[in-house]
């Protein structure tokens, strides 16, 4: 959140240029997609598996969809590097 907050107060007080501008917001998309990665992978699909087993007598299809979450963890933060900074995209797109 400090982070979060630091950069986005930069982007608006301090006179940068174009093109640093540009690059300080996509570090801000940057973090907070990797700030938010866990909750949507990790956490929600504990409180709803949790959820699942205490409303519902049959959670199975619950319990596949937060598998599939889980397990998509661990790729979803690579991508979000590969896509979102340019010299791994530059790299990517060479080859």
């Amino acid at each position: 959140i400090y982070c979060f907050l630091t950069i986005n107060i930069k982007i608006k007080r301090v006179t940068f240029g174009r093109n640093l501008r540009k690059k300080h917001g996509k570090a801000l998309r940057v973090l907070t997609l990797q700030a938010l990665n866990p909750f949507v992978f990790i956490y929600f699909p504990l409180v709803l598996i949790f959820v699942a087993c205490l409303y519902t007598e049959h959670w199975h299809f619950t319990e596949k969809i937060a598998d599939i979450l889980i397990h998509f963890y661990p790729i979803s933060n690579a991508i979000i590097i590969l896509t979102m900074t340019d010299e791994y995209s530059n790299t990517i797109l060479r080859r």
